[in-house]
């Protein structure tokens, strides 16, 4: 009987859980809207933001480029609460012009007040910005591995995980011909200095300010 009783009693508390709290393979497509692949979805710091810009119309950069796209670069700031997120996407195209598109929401004081979407921003990029993007990133590594965090510690093997909560979350996409690149670094809380020189000129080119005691991107 008692048996029976636990049995019962975890089957209604399974039956009632949200969906989002049974994470299951099939459940991931559906809790990153198809936004970011699996290896990248189990990384720390992924797809905070990833229904909302599937909602704002962005692809996922995962699948492929689409026709006369050499390579595309998108960084997305996520407010630890999510009280706001923030996208700066740069695409190269094959005939050698560039162009920044700027969106998002606006910062709210509480999470039950409405989204309120920034203005979308496009501007063209000349070659010495782009340039001065690919010769940063490069300078910091970024893309050198396909899914990993700055959110190390410098434990012996140089591996163990810093977590960080309810800060703002930087997530960083490259698509081209070599394929698809993720890192992601908890930048409210943690801001390597050798990846900081790439993260200032996005948010010079986002027209996005450092707030909040340097704690917020926005």
């Amino acid at each position: 009987m008692r048996f029976t009783l636990i049995f019962l009693t975890g089957l209604l508390l399974f039956m009632i859980l949200p969906t989002s709290a049974v994470r299951t393979e099939d459940s991931i497509d559906d809790q990153y809207c198809g936004m970011l692949p699996k290896e990248v979805t189990n990384a720390t710091y992924a797809g905070w933001s990833a229904c909302k810009m599937k909602k704002a119309g962005e692809k996922p950069l995962w699948k492929g480029l689409a026709t006369g796209e050499k390579q595309v670069m998108r960084f997305t700031f996520t407010q630890g609460h999510g009280m706001f997120y923030r996208v700066v996407r740069i695409v190269e195209r094959d005939d050698g012009t560039a162009e920044l598109k700027v969106f998002g929401t606006h910062n709210r004081n509480h999470y039950k007040k409405p989204e309120r979407a920034v203005r979308t921003r496009h501007e063209n990029l000349s070659v010495d910005q782009l340039e001065l993007i690919d010769r940063l990133a490069s300078e910091s590594g970024v893309w050198e591995f396909e899914v990993g965090t700055w959110d190390q510690n410098a434990g012996e093997n140089g591996d163990e995980m810093e977590i960080y909560m309810h800060c703002q979350v930087l997530e960083m996409e490259r698509a081209n011909a070599d394929g698809f690149r993720f890192s992601s670094v908890n930048i409210g809380c943690n801001q390597p200095t050798k990846l900081m020189p790439l993260v200032n000129e996005i948010v010079r080119l986002g027209d996005m300010k450092n707030t909040h005691n340097d704690m917020l991107f926005e």
